[in-house]
């Protein structure tokens, strides 16, 4: 039983700390598998959606992402916006992984970069 509390507590403790994974010495071998797979990287082919104005903005609703939005519109500068629905793990498509192998969003394109070369 003091082992479970003490479980417990540990659990609770990692909770408060902003860290929602379950510590526990209850984990099998193929749940620590999928806690510890890597989170970026390419897992379909698939390429993004691409615009016609010289900045492309791929990106969600989240706070990040408005956050982008909001600065190109307050620089009144032209962008095409394309969702990314990182519930579908559409970040993880080739197209994107290209413009940012971390896998994050938001992430912009600039096709009119220094020297009219692409930045990403």
């Amino acid at each position: 039983a003091n082992r479970i509390i003490n479980s417990l507590k540990l659990s609770v403790h990692y909770h408060y700390l902003g860290l929602h994974i379950l510590q526990s010495q209850y984990f099998t071998k193929q749940s620590a598998e999928m806690v510890n797979r890597p989170v970026s990287g390419a897992r379909e082919e698939k390429s993004v959606p691409v615009g016609e104005k010289p900045l492309q903005l791929y990106s969600l609703a989240t706070p990040n992402g408005q956050k982008v939005t909001v600065a190109l519109e307050e620089m009144e500068l032209e962008y095409d916006a394309h969702t990314v629905n990182i519930m579908k793990d559409e970040q993880f498509q080739s197209g994107f992984v290209n413009i940012n192998p971390n896998s994050k969003i938001p992430a912009l394109v600039d096709k009119e970069g220094p020297g009219g070369k692409e930045v990403n």
